[in-house]
């Protein structure tokens, strides 16, 4: 039996194929053709525009991106920045040297904070377009490229300004260029270049991505499979040589076990527990439907004050679309297997699966929970392209492609739609409820703070203490260019008017209202001397988010 072929615009052909037999006019064809392009154009709008939406309020400011800001502005004041993260990776040079150019044209903003991260995962599905059309064809390529698009974690992770958010436009060359390797092998090594670069790249965007290392591990084996094959034909002629290169081999492993030891540590546990194994499987499935994302950010799909509702029919309507479409990719790949896939198919799946395996083995299922999914967003293309070459396939083999065509459409709109429903209204509705962070009430509380500041102090000189992380890096980086201090204190004890420096005349506290400091800050504040005053920001439900409370004094 013959192989599948590698240049396959499957989706595209078949469809063609299928309207052929369904119409008889020509012009109905066309019609038809047109239709289904428009719609299509269509759909890439909708997640352009829910990725715009809104994005310099929805969700709230959180510390992780303001703290890019701030580093940002430093570097433009030529005052010193920082060049770890507070975790102590390295600090992602793509994203930061794109915000500061940012930041030197306009001031201050969350707009300017995530324009970096909006233009990224823009760019990642114009560079997947290009890159899967020259493997697979423009079937394949239409089909990844808009899953990229409308995919709930792409679409969130485009309206935060954190450093993570490039992870899917460095994966896409990561893989495509693996890929691309193996099929033109006149130009393997450049390919392989590519990828491998790419992969240092998003290592450096972040550490987590190292796990995409089998994707170009697996091409360069391919490809390096009949001169390693010569090399060892060459070696067992002199048993020496063929002893020392095993021996070198052997350091090299043991080394590399040595530097990973620590997180081996949680591994050989995992292999046959069938319950993490069904947990991780689960928690992949929830990161591609977008459960994870509207859990985390926004907190929908959860009861108030409860524990993840994860037996909600919406949760399970979620699980099981995305079942069905890897139930139908499956069925495809076995199919491919059957008649013998060619080497790029084996090393995309072989890829995909070792990725899966490693991610497993290494950081498990909890690191793609709600709250920690950003470790796990090397994992979203090379599933993408897996679902959707294996779809492909099996559509080739179909005869009702036509049919099978618009229902994938018709699920691609249902994400849409879900993005809508469960994220940006959520937040509209109640002001998020999930974590402090991301909760807004009619802008984002930290700048509706600010504002509040600076139209009630009269004083030239006002000065903000906070204690959370969540509010001190937002108030000093939407300070930046006004005469605001932002002080961050360990707790609000005795000592917090003493950190406001002597020539302060308008003294704030601000804090969240379920920031573990708030209850004794208040009860101690409203007692003590000074007449200190407090303010509430509320969200749309009337429920209290940040508290602000001033004291206001004039010096002589």
């Amino acid at each position: 039996m013959g192989t599948i072929a590698s240049d396959s615009s499957a989706i595209g052909r078949a469809s063609g194929k299928q309207m052929a037999l369904s119409f008889d006019a020509p012009t109905r064809r066309r019609s038809v053709r047109f239709v289904w392009q428009m719609q299509l154009i269509a759909m890439l709008l909708a997640a352009l525009w829910l990725r715009v939406d809104e994005f310099d309020r929805l969700p709230g400011l959180n510390g992780d991106e303001a703290w890019y800001g701030v580093q940002a502005l430093s570097l433009l004041a030529g005052e010193p920045f920082e060049s770890r993260t507070p975790t102590g990776n390295v600090l992602n040079p793509f994203y930061f040297v794109p915000l500061v150019a940012v930041h030197a044209m306009y001031s201050a903003s969350i707009a300017a904070l995530r324009s970096v991260a909006l233009v990224s995962g823009l760019l990642a599905i114009a560079v997947n377009w290009l890159l899967c059309r020259r493997v697979f064809g423009e079937g394949v390529a239409s089909a990844t490229s808009l899953a990229l698009a409308v995919l709930p974690i792409n679409v969130a992770y485009s309206r935060f300004g954190w450093d993570t958010s490039q992870t899917l436009l460095f994966s896409v060359p990561v893989v495509y260029g693996a890929l691309l390797a193996v099929k033109e092998a006149s130009r393997a090594g450049r390919w392989m270049a590519v990828s491998w670069v790419c992969l240092v790249a998003a290592i450096v965007v972040h550490p987590t991505n190292v796990f995409l290392l089998p994707m170009p591990l697996v091409a360069s084996t391919i490809a390096v499979a009949q001169p390693l094959s010569r090399l060892w034909r060459w070696l067992r002629q002199y048993p020496l040589a063929t002893v020392g290169a095993c021996g070198l081999l052997l350091c090299v492993a043991i080394v590399a076990v040595w530097m990973a030891r620590g997180w081996l540590d949680s591994a050989p546990g995992r292999v046959f527990n069938i319950g993490e194994i069904a947990r991780f499987a689960s928690a992949y499935v929830r990161l591609l439907s977008g459960v994870t994302a509207y859990q985390y950010i926004p907190g929908s799909l959860l009861p108030d004050g409860q524990a993840y509702d994860t037996s909600s029919l919406i949760v399970l309507l979620f699980d099981g679309l995305v079942a069905v479409l890897v139930a139908v990719a499956s069925w495809g790949w076995c199919y491919a297997l059957r008649q013998g896939a060619q080497a790029m198919d084996m090393t995309l799946l072989a890829g995909w699966a070792l990725i899966a395996v490693g991610f497993y083995l290494v950081a498990g299922p909890g690191a793609i929970a709600p709250h920690f999914e950003r470790y796990g967003l090397c994992l979203i293309v090379p599933a993408v392209v897996v679902v959707s070459r294996g779809i492909a396939i099996r559509l080739t083999h179909t005869a009702s492609t036509a049919r099978a065509l618009w229902t994938l459409t018709a699920l691609g709109w249902l994400s849409l739609v879900g993005f809508q429903v469960f994220y940006l209204s959520v937040f509209e509705a109640s002001g998020g409820r999930s974590h402090r962070a991301f909760r807004v009430a009619e802008g984002d509380p930290k700048q509706m703070a600010l504002r509040q500041i600076a139209s009630i102090a009269e004083e030239s000189e006002v000065t903000i203490v906070t204690t959370e992380w969540w509010t001190y890096w937002p108030l000093r980086y939407l300070a930046c260019g006004e005469t605001i201090r932002v002080v961050l204190a360990n707790e609000p004890d005795a000592s917090l008017t003493d950190a406001t420096g002597g020539g302060s005349t308008s003294i704030w506290y601000v804090e969240f209202v379920d920031a573990p400091n708030y209850p004794a800050a208040r009860e101690q504040l409203l007692s003590a001397e000074g007449d200190w005053r407090e303010t509430l920001i509320r969200d749309a439900r009337g429920r209290p988010i940040l508290a602000l409370f001033s004291q206001h004094r004039r010096h002589s």
